[in-house]
Parts: C-alpha cells; structure tokens; sequence
C-alpha cells in the first residue's frame, strides 16, 4: 500500500494542509443528527377529524334514509289565451312526473303489479301561477301527463314553460265532494361503499441494522436507522391517502371496465362528490374575487332555500380564503365579525385574518385546509381543488331512541369502519424473516397498513361547494 504525503507547503489559515484527494475523508464533517422538516410535518389530514363522527358497521355496503320535501312546485309549459274564463291545459316537464312507478318489483312480491304515472297535481288542487293568477285542477290526464286550469281569482292563466315554477296550495272542494287523491311522501336512499385501502414500507435484513449520521423517530423512539424513517414516513403517507379518498373518492360505475381487472374493487364516494350532488356548485370569478353581496347570495339561494344550517365550518383553499376576507375586511369591519372562534383571540384584528364571521344571522368559520393547497396533493396545478371551498354543517340532529328516550348524536359527516370479529378501522402489522419478525423465510422486514372504511353524510342540500374560476 502506498501513501500520499500532505503537500509541502502550508499557509495558515488556508485549507490546503491536504494535499491529495485520497486523503481528504480525514476530515470529520459536523453533521446535525436532527432531519430538518422544511416541508413541516406534511400531515395532510384534519378535516374528518375534526367534524367526522366515528361509526362501526358489520357489512361492506351501507344505507340510510332520508326525508324528502313535503312539498313540490309544479314546473308545466302551457299558452294562455288571455282569457279569464278559459281552460288551459298544461303539459308536466319531464322532470316532474315520474312514470310507471314502481318500474320494478316491490319487496315482498315478485310480480311489478299496477304500475302508475306519479304527477305533483290531483284534481281541485289550487294553484298559483307567477303572474299571481289562482286555479283549480279540473282535471289529470296520467298517461298524456297533463291537467287543465281554470282561473278562480279573475286573473287569466299565463303562458309557462319549463323555466316557471307553479306553486300548489293544496285541495280545496265544494259541498259533498269527496275527498282527495292522496299523495304519497317520498324518501330518499343514501347508498355508499366502504373501500379497502392499504400500504406498506420495507428493508432488507442488512440494512435493518445500518446505522446514518441522522436520527429519526417513530411513535416515541428514536434511531439512526433508515427503517424507522420509512415506517413514519408510510404512516403518514397513508393517513394522507386515506383521507383524501373520504374527501375526493367516486364510487365505481358499471360502465368503467374495472371488472376485468378487479371485480372485487369498491370505492366510496367522498366529501366533495356528495356535496355537490344536490346544490349545483356556486362558482365566483377568482380574479375578480368576492364580494358581500356574492357570499350573501351563497346564504339566501344555496344554504337559507335549502333548510341549511345557521353554522358553517368553510373548509377552504389558501386561494378562496383570501378571497372570502379580502370582502370581510372591506365591508364588515365595522361590525357583524366574531374574532377567534377557534384560535387567535383579538389577535385576529392586527393580522386581518377573520376565524369567523356572521351575515344574515349565518356563522361561518374559516379553517384553511392544506390538502387543497399542497401542490403534490390535491393543490396540483390544474386541478380544480386550489380555488375550492366546502361548506359543512357543523350541527348535529338529535334523536329519541326507545322507550327510554335516550339521545344520540348524528353528525353531518361521519366515518364508517368495518367491525366484525376485528376491527378494520386501523390495521398494522410486521412481516418477515429477520430482526425478530419470522413469519416467513425472507431476510427482510415489513411494516403493513390497511384499514377498511366509508365515508358517510347526511343531507346533500345543506351542503355547498363553492369554486373559484378564471374569467
């Protein structure tokens, strides 16, 4: 073996005393053993944490009902003739009839049986019309899907088309009439799927052991082997995916093809899916941004129309928040703003950020939802999440159960895990031949997640979605 003098000359002060490159590792570097987290914990999750209820349930597939409106406009296009003694016969829209009801089966019978046309009008409804015109249903035709009119309040009976809502008032009759076809409430079915999801991190039985200049934790140890970074780093990785999926998942369509690949595939619908499924989405111009009026028009035709909630958790991008507080700071400064709901205090006021404010006696609470924001998550450019807000109900409905009255709590939202003989609400386990672990032959370790659930909610239209676009 040969070996490389230092150079022949040294200056002080200088680095060159190492004159040859084969020599340079005698210096010692000064490494930190603490990992620097430049991009912050990355934990992506919180919004299901914060408002989702935790529910347990012993099948894959899952169901509730739900109540619809009692009542219904009639939406019909007919031509008036400017007459006020004339009949006027209207034609339903498509949209508001439903015909040969049931079109299957109702348990327990097997046969279709007696299929009817349901229609929103019965004969002697009264009806008021947008020009204020008030008439009596004279007749139903179900298979033509039509009715006559005729004024009663010497108003004639306007043209309509399907753009008109016609509100019915109910029956009224004369002396010895009988009495009214009945109308039957409806309900509606929520139907979702829980969805198996899983990861997994591993290491050979070599570098199990190798030791790095770095220190790393993992559920309250700390060790400078790479093993444990992997574990934490999966764990976190995982929780991130989970949760995107209760937020952004869609429920599998016979018409994907995916039974070819994998039949026994189910997805869940999540957060954003549902609650765009009743209220059509509000959009804004993001470059223009928002205004009072605009976030009141939110409230009147999105929230107040459709029975919503007095109080609002706004999960919104980092973009939208500063849209919604460039208006509050504007013109609400002056009163109507409540600092600090959740943190901050009057601290709020010296950083012109508002936690929560209140118009047209609507609360609504701010919280910045990262998973909108991170742009190697649902903040991808592109995407539609970086100009996103969700409004959810943050009341829960209280019910009596049984004889004894007990109360239970049902939230807006809410996590279905399956339970059966074991929980699948969080699944990990270690696999592998070597470090203690020999549940095969490998020499290898591995650290595995999976955890088996649905995401749930209740009343898509006291929920709004709102977007900002570019003009």
């Amino acid at each position: 073996m040969s070996f490389t003098a230092p150079s022949a000359v040294q200056v002080q002060g200088s680095h060159n005393w190492i004159g040859s490159n084969a020599a340079y590792n005698l210096l010692k570097p000064t490494i930190d053993p603490k990992e620097a987290k430049v991009w912050g914990t990355q934990d992506l999750t919180g919004l299901m944490d914060m408002l989702g209820g935790t529910n347990y349930i012993a099948a894959i597939s899952y169901r509730h009902m739900e109540e619809d409106r009692i009542h219904q406009v009639v939406i019909a296009a007919g031509t008036g003739t400017g007459v006020v003694g004339a009949t006027i016969t209207y034609t339903i829209d498509a949209t508001n009839y439903i015909n040969n009801f049931p079109a299957t089966p109702v348990e327990p019978y097997v046969a279709t049986g007696t299929q009817v046309d349901l229609l929103p009008v019965r004969v002697n409804d009264i009806l008021l019309f947008p020009n204020q015109a008030q008439a009596v249903v004279t007749a139903v035709t179900p298979g033509a899907d039509t009715f006559d009119a005729t004024s009663t309040n010497g108003i004639a009976l306007p043209t309509t088309t399907s753009a008109d809502n016609i509100i019915n008032l109910g029956v009224s009759v004369g002396e010895g009439k009988d009495q009214a076809t009945p109308f039957n409430p409806r309900s509606f079915v929520y139907y979702n799927m829980a969805e198996i999801m899983n990861d997994k991190y591993s290491t050979t039985g070599t570098s199990l052991g190798e030791a790095t200049w770095q220190s790393y934790e993992w559920k309250g140890q700390t060790k400078d082997v790479w093993w444990f970074k992997g574990q934490s780093a999966t764990f976190r990785r995982f929780r991130n995916f989970r949760e995107t999926k209760w937020v952004v998942g869609e429920k599998i369509t016979s018409a994907t093809g995916v039974n070819a690949y994998d039949a026994t595939l189910t997805r869940t619908e999540g957060l954003i899916p549902f609650a765009s499924s009743y209220n059509a989405v509000v959009q804004f111009n993001i470059n223009a941004g928002l205004t009072l009026d605009d976030y009141q028009t939110i409230i009147t035709d999105s929230i107040d129309k459709n029975a919503g909630t007095t109080e609002y958790s706004v999960w919104t991008s980092i973009r939208n928040r500063q849209a919604i507080e460039s208006f509050v700071r504007a013109e609400m400064k002056e009163g109507g703003v409540q600092y600090g709901a959740f943190s901050g205090g009057q601290k709020q006021y010296v950083d012109f950020g508002f936690d929560s404010f209140q118009t047209l006696g609507y609360t609504s609470h701010l919280m910045t939802y990262q998973m909108f924001n991170n742009p190697t998550m649902l903040g991808a450019s592109g995407h539609i999440y970086e100009n996103l807000s969700i409004f959810v109900p943050m009341n829960k409905e209280i019910y009596a159960i049984g004889d004894t009255k007990q109360k239970t709590e049902v939230p807006a939202i809410r996590v279905n895990y399956v339970k059966n003989e074991k929980n699948r609400e969080w699944e990990e386990w270690l696999t592998g031949g070597t470090g203690g672990i020999y549940t095969n032959e490998n020499d290898s370790i591995a650290i595995n997640f999976r955890s088996h659930s649905g995401f749930e909610a209740f009343g898509a239209n006291r929920f709004v979605t709102l977007q900002g676009v570019a003009a």
